[in-house]
């Protein structure tokens, strides 16, 4: 979800995180309890289904096409930066594509909710969002995932020099990671004052969706700028066994943006 928060790898890459529905995990759930209409409960319902459907298509095309290619990309010791540059161009043009579909069904479900039904579900929605425990949560795949680059680099790289060039390249990257996270977490809290109101503009969405896209394009620029720092400080055949720890960064599940 736009208000997801959860872990690094959904936080980044080629992860989920598109939809929009009423930045609500539990939509269904809440339409049963909130929504008294049969009818409109189906209709509310059936534009579910839509936005289910697309997003199933969505990650099928990222797993089968943009997932491949980028750990393609990054086992090659010949990429060249302007590479990993179109591929994430072309991955952004869908993802914001995607994501202008999704408030379009997202904006026709709030006109079918009445005005008390929006609010309690709203007020019950509002109740689970932790930025603690979402931070807690990245920080624990976050260290996960740089520890495994780092002991791979500490392992792989025979110069003791380029070893410690490598190693500080990932190390500086995390934090630079962490701090964009932080800017996210307070930015995705901001936008739901704003996105949890019934009457919220396609302009208030694409506010917040252009805004969150930035932050998730500085961490991953941070991340590709660590992948060639640590690439230019090893030998082709180091780079085979350091570059199968970077894919974490690419696989499904586990993907960044």
């Amino acid at each position: 979800m736009l208000i997801g928060l959860v872990a690094l790898m959904t936080l980044l890459f080629f992860g989920g995180g598109n939809e929009a529905i009423f930045l609500n995990p539990d939509i269904k759930k809440n339409v049963k309890t909130y929504v008294k209409d049969k009818d409109r409960k189906k209709e509310i319902y059936a534009i579910i289904k839509e936005i289910e459907k697309e997003q199933k298509k969505f990650l099928k095309r990222k797993s089968k096409y943009f997932d491949k290619k980028a750990i393609a990309l990054n086992n090659s010791y010949l990429t060249q930066r302007e590479a990993f540059d179109a591929l994430f161009e072309e991955y952004y043009t869908e993802r914001m594509n995607i994501q202008s579909s999704y408030w379009t069904r997202d904006s026709r479900i709030r006109t079918i909710f009445k005005e008390d039904e929006w609010n309690g579900m709203m007020t019950a929605v509002l109740e689970k969002p932790d930025k603690d425990k979402a931070r807690k949560g990245f920080n624990k795949e976050s260290d996960k995932l740089f520890e495994g680059i780092i002991n791979s680099c500490k392992k792989n790289i025979q110069d003791e020099g380029k070893r410690l060039s490598a190693v500080n390249a990932v190390e500086g990257a995390q934090m630079e990671v962490n701090a964009f996270v932080e800017a996210y977490l307070n930015q995705d809290y901001d936008h739901l004052e704003t996105l949890r109101s019934k009457n919220a503009s396609k302009e208030d969405f694409d506010k917040a969706a252009s805004q969150i896209n930035a932050l998730r394009k500085g961490v991953l620029t941070h991340l590709i700028d660590m992948r060639f720092q640590v690439i230019s400080n090893t030998t082709e055949d180091e780079w085979g066994k350091i570059s199968k720890e970077l894919d974490q960064l690419f696989k499904k599940g586990k993907g960044i943006v």
